[in-house]
């Protein structure tokens, strides 16, 4: 076993919106944080921290994720937590999604998270310390909507693995997390929108649906979440599962009452 007493975390996609936000705020709390991005270049708001230690990595690259937990190792680096937030969305209907398109949110948002989860845990059972490893899934890996199908559902996919991975390490004293955003005031959905091209049969309702997304992207911040990844990150329950803002929490809850036709004809409605 290794006796570190400074807490070490790696967070990936650290370049912008929540993962920029959670590296900032273990930083601030005294974590020695190395934030990955996949460019070379490091964030403007990281230079001047002494805390943070930038890395490229591309979660999608098993050279870059075997380099970087080579380097770990050589450096007698242990880590404590592990923040898989790298992802992009997609929203927008199904046959307005190119396959190329799909294959590669699977890569980042699915595959990538498994990629990394692997290695994570083959460095914390080594290690022998345990820790906490935490995915940023969303409320519609829980509760999916339309247009948020296939994104929904490569979150969906790590909301199953984790369940069913937690019985394997936990002997190991490795606890898996998962946090579920709504929506947040972030880059996130501009770019979600700017990678689909809506088919004119669609194109009045998704614009209807746009406008609900939006206007409930303004109200919860990358720091609030960030604040919610810290607990995640940090709690040594059993507890799973973090919502973030608190209204996702009744819906998820509501979902798990309420028959499916019921609750398909209420998302019908909300989202025009």
């Amino acid at each position: 076993m290794n006796n570190h007493t400074e807490k070490t975390v790696l967070i990936t996609g650290a370049g912008a919106g929540i993962g920029n936000a959670a590296a900032l705020l273990f930083a601030d709390k005294g974590w020695r944080v190395i934030a990955t991005t996949r460019e070379s270049s490091k964030p403007d708001n990281f230079t001047n921290h002494p805390n943070i230690i930038s890395r490229k990595l591309d979660v999608t690259s098993d050279k870059d994720i075997e380099a970087t937990f080579n380097w770990l190792q050589k450096d007698g680096i242990v880590l404590d937590a592990v923040i898989n937030n790298a992802g992009f969305g997609l929203f927008g209907p199904l046959e307005g999604i190119s396959m190329s398109g799909v294959r590669a949110v699977y890569e980042v948002n699915t595959l990538g998270v498994i990629a990394m989860t692997k290695a994570a845990i083959t460095h914390m059972r080594v290690a022998g310390d345990g820790g906490n490893i935490v995915a940023i899934s969303s409320i519609g890996g829980r509760t999916n909507l339309p247009y948020y199908a296939t994104y929904g559902s490569t979150k969906a996919a790590i909301e199953g693995l984790y369940e069913g991975l937690q019985g394997e390490v936990s002997s190991f004293g490795i606890r898996l997390k998962l946090v579920e955003p709504g929506g947040i005031a972030t880059g996130f959905f501009k770019k979600a929108l700017s990678l689909v091209s809506v088919p004119e049969a669609y194109k009045e309702k998704e614009k209807r649906a746009e406008g609900v997304i939006r206007r409930a992207s303004y109200g919860e911040s990358a720091e609030n979440v960030a604040k919610v990844i810290y607990k995640a990150a940090t709690n040594k329950s059993g507890r799973m599962r973090y919502q973030v803002p608190f209204m996702i929490s009744v819906v998820v809850f509501g979902k798990r009452f309420m028959p499916d036709r019921l609750y398909q004809y209420i998302i019908r409605s909300l989202m025009g």
